[in-house]
C-alpha cells in the first residue's frame, strides 16, 4: 500500500483537488510535494518496515508463552490481575475468564514450545473454525 501510494495521489491529496476544483481556485502543481516530500518520506518508511521485520522469525520464537517452570496449582492464576482489569474494562465476566484461561492453559501445555508463539497461538485461535477453539475461548481471544 505504501509502495502505491509513492506514485499515486493519497486521500487528502484526492480531496484537496476536488475541492479546488470545485471551489475554481488555482493551485500549482503537486509534483514538487510528491518529489520532495511524500515519494522520499514513503522510501525512508518502506525502508524502515522492511528492516524492522527481517529478524520476525527470530523475534516470533522468543515470544513464546512458556508456563513450565510454574508449579501447575499457579498456572491458572498467571497474569489472574490483569485478566481482571481487562475483563472489567471490556466488561467481561472475570470468573468467565479465568475458567477459559485456565482451559486454555491446559491447552498450551499440550503444545509443543515452537507451538506456543504468540504469533502461532493467534493463528491457532482464528484459524480454528474446524476445532472451534475461537468460539471456546473467545473471551481469551
Amino acid at each position: 500500500m505504501l509502495e502505491t501510494r509513492q506514485t499515486q495521489d493519497g486521500p487528502w491529496q484526492l480531496k484537496f483537488s476536488q475541492m479546488s476544483s470545485d471551489l475554481q481556485l488555482t493551485t500549482s502543481s503537486s509534483s514538487d510535494f510528491n518529489t520532495e516530500v511524500k515519494e522520499p518520506f514513503l522510501t525512508k518508511l518502506i525502508n524502515n518496515i522492511q528492516d524492522r521485520f527481517v529478524d520476525t522469525y527470530i523475534i516470533d520464537q522468543l515470544s513464546v508463552l512458556d508456563l513450565s517452570g510454574t508449579p501447575d496449582e499457579l498456572q491458572a492464576l498467571y497474569g489472574f490481575n490483569e485478566m481482571f482489569s481487562i475483563a472489567d474494562h471490556f466488561s467481561m465476566d472475570p470468573e468467565e475468564l479465568q475458567t477459559q484461561w485456565q482451559d486454555f492453559i491446559q491447552l498450551l501445555n499440550t503444545l509443543t514450545a515452537q507451538d506456543r508463539s504468540m504469533t502461532k497461538l493467534l493463528q491457532l485461535l482464528h484459524n480454528s473454525t474446524v476445532t472451534g477453539l475461537k468460539d471456546i475461548y473467545h473471551l481469551v481471544l
